[in-house]
């Protein structure tokens, strides 16, 4: 870690992390100071902190990890401090800092014990309304993500373990940094993509950066279809060869299937109303096949950002009475719905699996997917489109409607393929992953080096 005079000069916040391996200079930057004013303190209070940090850091870890560890780690903190050392005396020449007496650097020492006291008493406040908070996301997203990073790597250097396995991209900045920490080899899993959640392959943001770099450092990258794992060596330009499509599953359910009579057939989406699920082609299907059958029912359960955009579509094309808008429904509820349900419709611009098309198929439902559906390759009998076909959609809801051989022969070929997507199949499958990395991971540092 390079300093430079600038640096040094004069520090606004000071922070111990509860991080142990890290310095307090380095954990200057993680301070949350939102609302918190602090006095400003001069480079001598600041090398107080440095090395009373150091002189904790080696009896932290004298019971927590081996005498090999610490010594290396204690050189980086020496090799950290003599540099500190050469700029804070530079400092104190340039800027003329006037020198301490004992009393007053008893006095800059009790000060500063204060300090940090307080700071760390904010910190792990802050991180508790953090970890504490009802909206999951929400504008302090990146903290949480910062704050759950800290404590993760903290656990993880605790611990004894064989991969590190993470699960979208909120894990992944704890992932990585553990990669760092432990070398132990790493499991990206996606299940879905920002690519997929802004419906733009060009989407470039933050979120995007986080996956693009957790995907490039893996070891192994696993998506929950092959369709994702398509749009992430197009989109985020990570090799072939380095990911493998292992699709989801689903808790095995036999629900009584009843045949009851019925005046209005139903076609039911079940997700989030947001542009990704496709609910505007879902709008402009249902116009398109209200032209030709009128006793259909179209029932969206679900809520999102696009709902209200939805409702006044649906009355745009004049046809809000035939679309019912039932909102979030409970599991019961959802399990009574799909009961009474004719078809299953899922238009999706880019769904990187799609879960609730296997619950529809486990009820013996027909469906009518998206292309860009990641469950439709486990769903060979469904029928499938484009998303913007919203013509071709429409075509596929009328027949499967009105022709009865049809609907049973997918009804009785569905229910067969939902029979093949276990969690079983998943977990034998994600096992064998782990055990090629372990061995792939062995197998290079058996390998011999070049300076070697």
């Amino acid at each position: 870690m390079l300093y430079s005079y600038e640096d040094f000069a004069v520090v606004d916040y000071v922070n111990v992390s509860l991080d142990p391996y890290c310095s307090a200079w380095e954990a200057k930057g993680k301070i949350i100071s939102k609302k918190v004013e602090k006095k400003i303190i001069t480079s001598t209070l600041k090398k107080t902190v440095i090395e009373k940090e150091q002189k904790t850091f080696a009896q932290f870890h004298k019971t927590r990890a081996s005498q090999e560890k610490i010594e290396a780690l204690q050189k980086e903190m020496d090799n950290e401090l003599q540099q500190l050392n050469y700029f804070y005396e530079q400092a104190k020449e340039n800027l003329q800092f006037p020198s301490l007496n004992n009393t007053e650097e008893k006095y800059a020492s009790s000060a500063i014990d204060k300090e940090l006291e307080e700071m760390v008493a904010f910190d792990w406040a802050y991180k508790q309304y953090l970890f504490n908070d009802q909206d999951t996301y929400g504008p302090k997203v990146m903290d949480k993500v910062a704050a759950y990073t800290e404590a993760v790597m903290h656990y993880a250097s605790l611990q004894d373990f064989d991969v590190i396995h993470a699960h979208d991209w909120l894990t992944f900045p704890a992932a990585v940094a553990i990669k760092k920490q432990s070398k132990k080899p790493l499991v990206i899993h996606v299940h879905s993509l920002e690519t997929d959640r802004t419906t733009n392959p060009q989407a470039r943001n933050t979120v995007y950066d986080i996956e693009k770099k957790a995907m490039g450092m893996a070891n192994m990258v696993v998506s929950v279809s092959q369709y994702t794992k398509e749009c992430i060596e197009k989109n985020y330009q990570i090799e072939s060869h380095k990911i493998q499509a292992v699709h989801n599953g689903i808790e095995p359910y036999n629900p009584a299937l009843k045949a009851t009579p019925k005046t209005v057939n139903t076609i039911l989406f079940l997700g989030r109303v947001t542009p990704q699920k496709g609910i505007l082609y879902l709008i402009e299907t249902a116009s398109i096949l209200l032209k030709k059958i009128e006793n259909v029912q179209f029932l969206i359960a679900g809520i999102g950002d696009q709902l209200r955009e939805a409702m006044l579509l649906s009355q745009q094309k004049g046809i809000s009475d035939k679309i019912k808008f039932l909102g979030f429904l409970s599991q019961e509820k959802v399990k009574e719905t799909l009961a009474e349900t004719d078809v299953f419709f899922m238009p999706s611009v880019s769904e990187p699996f799609g879960l609730a098309a296997l619950e529809a198929a486990q009820f013996g439902i027909p469906l009518v997917l998206s292309k860009q559906t990641g469950a439709a390759e486990l769903l060979p009998n469904s029928l499938r489109a484009n998303y913007w076909e919203t013509e071709k959609f429409a075509n596929y809801l009328y027949a499967t409607l009105q022709y009865k051989g049809l609907k049973n022969e997918l009804r009785n070929a569905t229910l067969e393929d939902v029979n093949y997507a276990t969690w079983e199949v998943s977990a034998t499958a994600v096992h064998q992953i782990y055990k090629k990395v372990i061995a792939d991971e062995f197998t290079d540092n058996l390998a011999p080096r070049k300076n070697d």
